[in-house]
């Protein structure tokens, strides 16, 4: 999921920071740290609230149809033996 936001829109979100800033990519100063640290919180947000969300509606229902799947399985074998 994180690599999946930063692809999505974390990278162009720097990149904006930076040029609002007017700074380079990489530039290594002191402010420039200060805006990736600035981005990073403003990054983490939005990711942790898609992760809650792709927990709740792919994670838990895949885990709740594996189970589901697993007894299933787990009852045709005993029954056949």
């Amino acid at each position: 999921m994180h690599e999946f936001c930063a692809v999505l829109f974390g990278l162009s979100m720097q990149q904006l920071m930076l040029r609002l800033a007017g700074l380079e990519p990489k530039a290594g100063t002191f402010f420039y740290w200060v805006v990736c640290g600035i981005w990073c919180i403003l990054f983490t947000l939005p990711v942790f609230a898609l992760a809650a969300q792709v927990e709740r509606w792919v994670d838990g229902p895949s885990v709740k149809f594996a189970r589901w799947l697993e007894r299933k399985c787990l009852k045709m074998y005993k029954n056949m033996h």
